[in-house]
């Protein structure tokens, strides 16, 4: 059936009925709302839909569908199809639905959702250090992009690329081999940047300016803190941590990747530029190179100084102390999407 498009505009008080039997005789339709609130449905093919003003409620359902929330508080639903949500100024909640969809949040406090599919979500706008967007992504191979605030970003399953933007983000990878990037924050502040968590895969973190907290989580993980004073966990898996510049907290003390005593399948620090502390004394023949700095190891006897010689034992490493094996609560200080009540409601 050949597809036709009609360019509505409708007072609120009949645009409920007409929306609904436009859904009914699946005819692409062009739908414009009013500067009130107002509920907007599409039909299954694909529709353009402009809500204006007002706390409005849109569903789309099926199709290739355009949508423009305007200005307010929106709640706006894809439905099925390769759908673009694009919220305003005002606390906007965007679902895109099954199928590859593009939800921009814009101005505002918004909270975005992916479906199935491989989604791309941007916050948007925000004020740096307040709390801005929720962004979550579902299953599929999803990009993320945070806005210049405080945003809390969750990729769940699929091979993700989450980047928190500018601002003080929390980020947590979900299951899939996830790439996690940091934006800039504010170097010197006692208070850390970034928090920046991998999950079940293999994944690649990698921190910016500020402080940033960064964990593994389980899988074999790339590390990166970037310049400012970091602080990385290893966790569960084959990982590598690499500081960058800065005074940088290293671990690597979880026990439960540990086959045996001297286990020579472990972890690669690197410290960098910076006075740097390594903790690695976990039964492991973890491997330390300390570069440029003053800087401290924690180590056991399994441990290995990668730049030692005979007649420097200790390599570029100023301290390093060896101790008994064991595994230090501190290494499992990281957070999930499920502890943080609050940003994920």
């Amino acid at each position: 059936m050949k597809q036709r498009s009609n360019r509505l505009r409708f007072t609120a008080a009949v645009i409920l009925v007409l929306s609904l039997a436009f859904a009914a005789l699946a005819v692409a339709a062009t739908i414009t709302g009013t500067p009130g609130d107002d509920k907007l449905t599409g039909t299954p093919e694909n529709d353009e839909i402009s809500a204006l003003g007002g706390n409005d409620r849109v569903r789309a359902l099926a199709g290739d569908d355009v949508v423009r929330a305007g200005a307010g508080r929106d709640r706006v639903h894809g439905g099925d199809g390769n759908d673009t949500l694009n919220g305003s100024f005002g606390r906007d909640r965007l679902f895109g639905g099954d199928g590859n969809d593009g939800v921009f949040g814009e101005q505002g406090r918004d909270v975005l959702r992916g479906g199935q599919g491989d989604d791309q979500l941007e916050g948007g706008s925000g004020r740096p250090g307040r709390r801005a967007d929720r962004i979550h992504g579902n299953d599929g191979n999803d990009t993320v992009r945070g806005g210049r605030g405080a945003d809390f970003i969750t990729g769940n399953a699929g091979d993700d690329n989450l980047n928190g933007g500018g601002g003080r983000d929390r980020v947590f990878a979900g299951l899939g081999n996830d790439t996690v990037t940091g934006g800039p924050g504010r170097p010197g502040r006692r208070n850390f940047g970034d928090r920046l968590h991998g999950g079940a895969g293999n994944d690649t973190i990698t921190g910016n300016l500020g402080r940033d907290l960064i964990s593994g989580g389980i899988g074999d993980d790339t590390s990166t803190g970037g310049a400012g004073r970091d602080r990385i966990y290893a966790n569960l898996g084959v990982d590598k941590s690499f500081g960058g510049d800065g005074n940088d907290d290293l671990w690597a003390l979880h026990r439960g990747d540990v086959a045996a005593p001297g286990d020579t399948v472990a972890d690669e620090l690197t410290g960098g530029n910076g006075n740097d502390t390594f903790h690695v004394f976990d039964g492991e023949a973890d491997k330390v190179a300390c570069e440029a700095g003053n800087d401290r190891v924690i180590a056991d006897i399994y441990d290995v100084i990668t730049d030692a010689t005979p007649d420097n034992p200790n390599g570029s490493c100023e301290r390093v102390t060896r101790t008994q094996p064991e595994s230090d609560n501190e290494e499992n200080r990281t957070q999930s999407p499920e502890d943080d009540s609050k940003e994920n409601s």
